[in-house]
C-alpha cells in the first residue's frame, strides 16, 4: 500500500482517496488536499473501478503479491535446475577429463593438495588453506595448468597480534606472485598464543570457481576409488553432536 513521510496510508486516508476520486476530482488536487504523493495517489486510483473501496484494495494488494510471489517461486526453481544441470555438467566432464588429470603430476598435485587441506563444504568454491609457501606456489602451477591464470586467485593472510600484517602480505606477494592479498587479522582463541608460521597462514581462493571445485572434489572421488579407501572415517554432523552431548 502508499505510503506518507514513510508511514503505512490509514484506512480511513486509502476511503478519502476514493471517495475524491469517485467524485472525479484530480489527481493533483486530491494529493494537495490530503497532503500526500501523487505518485500514492495515483496508485490507489489506478486499475480500480469507479466504486473501489478499501477492502478492494486489499484484495488486489493480495492479489499482487501472490502473484509475485509465484514469479519468485518460479524462478527459484528453475535458477535450482539450471545450477544443478550445471553441476551435473561439471562432474560429467571431470569424468571424461580424469585419465588426463591423473597422468598430469602437476595438476594431480593440486587434487592431492586440495584433498588434504582444501575446504570440502559442499555450499563453497575453491578455497585451501596452508602456511606453506611452497605448498602454496604447487597449488598455484596446478591451477595454471588447469588454463587458471593468478588475476583469477586471490588470497587472504590470517594474521595474529604479534605478526606485522603488512610484512606478511609483501612476503606472500614475493613468494607466489598472486596479485590480490589481503591481510584478515584473528584473535587468539582459548590458550593459543604461540605463532606457528613467521608470515601468518594464506588462505587460497579462486573467483566464481563453484564449477571448478565439483570437478576436483569428483577427481578426490575418483582418485579414493582407485586407491580402494574408503571414506566412511569421516564424523557426520549428527554424530558430532551426538558426541558433543555425551561428552557434556
Amino acid at each position: 500500500m502508499g505510503s506518507t513521510n514513510g508511514k503505512p496510508l490509514s484506512i480511513d486516508l486509502v476511503n478519502s482517496i476514493l471517495e475524491f476520486r469517485r467524485q472525479e476530482v484530480p489527481i493533483k488536487q486530491i494529493a494537495k488536499a490530503l497532503s500526500v504523493g501523487v505518485g500514492t495517489v495515483h496508485k490507489y486510483c489506478s486499475k480500480l473501478p469507479e466504486n473501489a473501496t478499501i477492502g478492494d484494495i486489499v484484495v488486489k494488494r493480495k492479489q499482487q503479491l501472490d502473484i509475485s510471489s509465484g514469479n519468485l517461486t518460479k524462478a527459484t526453481q528453475a535458477m535450482s535446475r539450471i545450477n544443478k544441470e550445471r553441476r551435473d555438467g561439471a562432474a560429467q566432464i571431470a569424468l571424461k577429463e580424469w585419465p588426463h588429470i591423473k597422468s598430469n603430476p602437476i595438476i594431480l598435485a593440486l587434487v592431492i593438495g586440495y584433498w588434504a587441506e582444501g575446504s570440502k563444504r559442499s555450499t563453497r568454491e575453491f578455497d585451501i588453506t596452508n602456511s606453506d609457501p611452497g605448498f602454496v606456489v604447487a597449488i598455484i602451477h596446478g591451477l595454471n595448468g588447469l588454463n587458471i591464470n593468478l588475476d583469477e586467485m586471490y588470497a587472504t593472510i590470517n594474521v595474529y597480534p604479534q605478526h606485522d600484517p603488512i610484512e606478511c602480505v609483501n612476503q606472500w606477494k614475493k613468494a607466489t606472485s598472486l596479485l590480490c592479498i589481503k591481510p584478515y587479522l584473528k584473535e587468539w582463541r582459548g590458550k593459543q598464543k604461540q605463532i606457528y608460521s613467521k608470515y601468518g597462514v594464506c588462505v587460497l581462493s579462486v573467483r566464481r570457481s563453484r564449477l571448478l571445485f565439483i570437478k576436483i572434489m569428483t577427481w578426490i572421488d575418483l582418485w579414493r576409488q582407485e586407491l580402494g579407501v574408503d571414506n566412511g572415517w569421516q564424523v557426520t554432523k549428527t554424530e558430532r553432536s551426538k558426541t558433543h552431548l555425551t561428552s557434556g
